[in-house]
């Protein structure tokens, strides 16, 4: 059974299977905003059943230009995920009753979405849910089981929505052809890393020059996961005479199919579910008599796939046991379960169920109660170290993006696609969610009105307004910031100072702004390898150095802070950097 381990023979099965599913690439389409902006939109092309190929919209990134062409002042703002909707009153209350595991009716989604993150403002939404922390556990949790129950289980459902959306957001950004024409390359990773820590309560407040490193050991991560389970779940799949079919997304394998021949069925012998976590299929009847999704493979004498015609091979029927995601940290996940569709959702209801008693019912909050954490920590450890699937966030992932698979795919075998859909539909858990068609007209309404706002001077009002709370550093003391945005919290937000958008308020905007570019060009040199010779072309780093040095000559914390890059660079540099570093330092301190 050892088939997969020649190249040549995985490339021959998967063409015969004719399962390999490769991510559409996406379309960038750019849309010019007044006042200044335009907004990058991200389409795919996804199956629909009926009409068949057809593109959604799913995420646009708002960019300030400030209205010229030059990339040094652009500052990066809203990112709106378009399956991402305001619920409505229904939604909002269902979301509010204990243990409801459903989906709950369809949001209109007729307005403009709620943004997902704003990129150069990230830690301004995480003073509120700290508060909404604080409130829940010193003034809800007090008054009694039902007030708790139902407020956390919103809190918790609300929480759990933003984070699909968000692994959604992720996806889109991570497809081949998300970079082409919309993003550069380091604003793609900046936006990457910063909708990854949205997830976190502190993560706005992380530094942008810490994105793309968080990024990167995301995607490491992601790898070796990917590679461990590939060879885990292949090797426990021949040891047990079943096959193991990998599903390539987006050129990665991203998800597996174990498959089982139907002539085995009722022979018994032995069988170790360890990391399949499946039944035993040799003793089960119900393959016997199975009707649902199969395929006819061609197999030679050994038992290992060929293609038809090949002298010497005969037809078997295949039925597929499970599908799992490869992408879960320490093992992989079953998302779908072919002979027991109901397994993945019991055991998802049931370990929100046993949170939901514990926080809502019982009022276990763990630091809260010592006892509790120590017991949950402890067997939490030892669960993980079995192969638990404890991360909830890694599971919404891994749903998610199989969703997301099965909606855009155009090579899978549609029989096979409609069958997947239809058995991932019933593990919608969140009664904010929508079903995935539903997404879809959803995403094309919050679309067309988001770019009705645009054209009706909605989005040059927000930059306008996001310019205000650029100057305000640059202009006024910190103690008369603190007391606009003192009586700003009394009055509700009825009282908002607006500093007037003039030239010369615009310049210091468009000054800052290309000072943080090129010192944010200058940290990416030094973080991406030892000799910046090597990893960067020394004319920009130059003239990024030049840049600074004449944008810091009227304050005196930007030059040290420029001297210091500077020095950094020259330290590790060859001795024509050096001598150009030297140079930039001498006019610093002629400055002085």
């Amino acid at each position: 059974m050892e088939f997969w381990g020649q190249k040549w023979m995985y490339k021959l099965c998967v063409c015969l299977l004719g399962l390999v599913s490769q991510a559409a690439d996406v379309r960038v389409e750019r849309t010019e905003v007044p006042g200044g902006g335009e907004l990058v939109t991200y389409f795919r092309t996804v199956m629909d059943p009926a009409s068949g190929a057809s593109e959604v919209p799913l995420v646009s990134i708002l960019r300030d230009t400030m209205g010229d062409a030059n990339p040094e002042n652009d500052q990066l703002r809203n990112v709106w995920a378009f399956t991402y909707t305001r619920p409505s009153v229904f939604k909002r209350l269902a979301a509010s009753v204990p243990f409801l595991y459903e989906r709950m009716g369809r949001s209109s989604g007729n307005g403009a979405p709620p943004p997902i993150v704003d990129i150069a403002a990230a830690g301004k939404g995480t003073i509120p849910r700290l508060a909404s922390n604080l409130a829940q556990t010193n003034a809800f949790d007090p008054l009694g089981m039902p007030y708790r129950a139902t407020t956390r289980a919103y809190r918790s459902r609300a929480a759990e929505y933003r984070t699909m959306q968000i692994w959604r957001t992720l996806d889109v950004l991570s497809t081949d052809g998300a970079d082409s024409h919309g993003l550069t390359e380091s604003e793609l990773t900046e936006v990457r890393g910063r909708v990854l820590l949205a997830r976190r309560l502190f993560g706005g407040w992380v530094r942008s020059r810490y994105m793309a490193p968080a990024w990167n050991r995301f995607e490491t991560a992601s790898t070796e996961d990917r590679g461990r389970n590939w060879e885990m779940l292949r090797q426990r799949a021949e040891e047990n005479r079943l096959y193991f079919q990998p599903l390539d997304r987006n050129g990665r394998p991203a998800f597996a199919i174990v498959w089982f021949d139907r002539a085995l069925a009722g022979s018994g012998g032995r069988f170790d579910s360890k990391f399949l976590d499946i039944s035993d299929p040799f003793r089960d009847p119900r393959l016997e008599r199975w009707t649902e999704y199969s395929e006819t493979w061609q197999l030679d004498g050994s038992g290992s796939p060929v293609s038809p015609g090949t002298d010497g091979a005969s037809p078997a029927e295949m039925i597929p046991l499970a599908l799992y995601a490869l992408d879960h940290p320490k093992v992989p996940l079953v998302l779908i379960d072919f002979r027991d569709p109901g397994k993945p959702w019991r055991r998802e209801a049931a370990k929100r169920a046993a949170d939901d008693i514990a926080t809502g019912v019982l009022g276990w909050t763990g630091y809260g109660n010592l006892s509790y954490l120590a017991a949950k920590t402890s067997w939490s450890f030892v669960h993980r170290r079995h192969g638990g699937a404890l991360d909830r966030s890694a599971r919404l992932r891994a749903y998610v993006q199989l969703r997301q698979t099965l909606i855009s795919d155009t090579h899978m075998d549609a029989a096979l696609r409609r069958d997947l859909s239809a058995r991932l539909e019933r593990f919608g858990l969140n009664p904010f969610d929508n079903a995935s068609h539903a997404e879809q007209d959803i995403a094309r309404r919050q679309y067309q009105a988001l770019i009705a706002k645009a054209r009706a001077g909605g989005l040059a009002a927000s930059l306008a307004d996001q310019r205000n709370r650029e100057v305000g550093p640059l202009v006024h003391r910190p103690s008369v910031r603190l007391a606009r945005k003192v009586a700003t919290a009394v009055t509700l937000g009825a009282y908002r100072h607006r500093d007037p958008q003039t030239t010369e308020l615009l310049a210091l905007v468009d000054r800052r702004r290309r000072v943080h570019w090129h010192m944010r060009y200058l940290e990416g040199v030094l973080a991406a390898g030892p000799r910046p010779e090597v990893v960067a072309d020394m004319r920009a780093v130059r003239h990024s150095m030049d840049e600074l040095t004449a944008l810091s000559a009227e304050n005196t914390e930007l030059r040290n802070e420029v001297a210091q890059l500077v020095s950094a660079i020259m330290a590790r540099s060859d001795e024509a950097t050096r001598a150009e570093c030297r140079r930039c330092l001498s006019r610093l301190a002629d400055v002085r």
